[in-house]
């Protein structure tokens, strides 16, 4: 049944929604793809390869979905959202199956919104695979990058990251700031700086009340970075002094 079901996503179709229909008709799960192949190591490599591939194959289909489609999509692609939810998929222990789930449950975000396509408890867990999928974007030459800077862009997109402070995840919005103050170097493209930047402007524009602990944070920031142009002003000064010392001898 499993391998029937991926047969059926990973063949090329013009429509997308033809796709979803049959991936439904299947009753497939992916979360179960882990289940396929033999005990040995080799078979886990497979498995694991397998899961990946239709998991990005399931996320190229969703990125041809528009936002607020229509009610026949929204019943082809229903078993599709309920299956990426999955614990299975949310907590694999795979960094790469893990931002290919975000980046696929972040699209699915994008296409019900404004509406949640979960419940509050299975959001968190979400925003929680999401908030660490943020932690990597320090690492350019992870394999996953590109993903992990399409989920960033999608969640300023959507303002997802509002519905966090409606949920109360106050020790989730910390660790992200953590991530972005932390992470984000002068090599980083102007865009993912941007995102950040909208994404943490946005969390405290729309808190009613902004935790001890994230102004603690910013004013660290402040502190290290006012401590930075201090010291590459004393550098600047040194030369100078070594100079007027030169022309009076």
């Amino acid at each position: 049944m499993i391998q029937q079901m991926c047969l059926l996503v990973f063949k090329k179709e013009n429509d997308s929604e033809d796709v979803f229909t049959k991936w439904g008709a299947t009753s497939g799960d992916p979360s179960r793809v882990v289940g396929v192949g033999s005990s040995t190591q080799l078979g886990c490599i497979f498995r694991l390869l397998y899961l990946l591939g239709f998991v990005r194959e399931v996320e190229a289909l969703l990125l041809k979905v528009d936002q607020s489609p229509s009610k026949s999509m929204q019943k082809a692609i229903s078993p599709l959202v309920r299956a990426l939810a999955a614990d299975d998929l949310l907590r694999h222990i795979d960094a790469d199956v893990k931002v290919a789930v975000a980046s696929c449950i972040t699209e699915i975000t994008r296409i019900t919104a404004p509406e949640a396509p979960y419940s509050d408890d299975q959001m968190k867990d979400i925003f929680e695979l999401i908030v660490a999928v943020f932690e990597r974007l320090c690492d350019m030459s992870d394999r996953s990058y590109s993903k992990r800077v399409s989920i960033l862009h999608t969640v300023v997109k959507v303002q997802s990251c509002v519905v966090m402070l409606d949920l109360e995840c106050d020790s989730l919005i910390l660790e992200m700031f953590k991530h972005f103050l932390n992470t984000i170097r002068d090599f980083h493209p102007e865009g993912v700086f941007t995102s950040m930047k909208k994404i943490m402007s946005l969390v405290l524009e729309e808190s009613e009340d902004i935790s001890h602990e994230i102004l603690s944070l910013l004013l660290s920031i402040l502190k290290k970075d006012n401590q930075l142009r201090r010291g590459k002003k004393k550098e600047k000064k040194k030369p100078e002094k070594q100079e007027e010392g030169e022309e009076s001898n």
